[in-house]
């Protein structure tokens, strides 16, 4: 997608209708004068294989941050109890105050800045950023 400056619609047009009525009419059809076998059922349109990327990548990207966020909730909390040595007293506490001013806040002031700078730009600078940092 090389679409700078305006937004992607890959449906454009596709259910724009100049009718206004959404029931059928005296000769049989329905929304935007197609009768029922003529119209496009949401879901076919849905997985049609043009759209695939667009799911794959909502399907994967969900998976990312929950995965993410079990690390570094859940696991890092059992870790500081159980597996280091001498193990780190109120892990829980730590962690969830660690959480809240590492992810929780930041994700604020990185949304303000989006608005302000623009996404491209701050997704860009955040690619860089965990490519340095790792």
């Amino acid at each position: 997608l090389r679409l700078y400056g305006r937004e992607h619609h890959p449906n454009e047009g596709e259910y724009d209708s100049t009718n206004e009525g959404d029931e059928a009419n005296d000769q049989g059809e329905g929304i935007a004068g197609l009768t029922a076998s003529q119209q496009k059922h949401p879901l076919r349109e849905a997985i049609k294989r043009e759209n695939w990327p667009a799911l794959l990548s909502s399907i994967l990207v969900p998976m990312l941050y929950g995965g993410g966020y079990y690390i570094s909730v859940v696991w890092m909390a059992i870790f500081m109890e159980t597996l280091i040595d001498p193990p780190v007293s109120g892990a829980f506490w730590v962690n969830l105050v660690a959480n809240c001013f590492g992810l929780t806040l930041p994700s604020f002031l990185a949304g303000w800045l989006s608005d302000k700078v623009g996404r491209i730009k701050m997704m860009t600078f955040g690619a860089i950023s965990v490519g340095i940092a790792g």
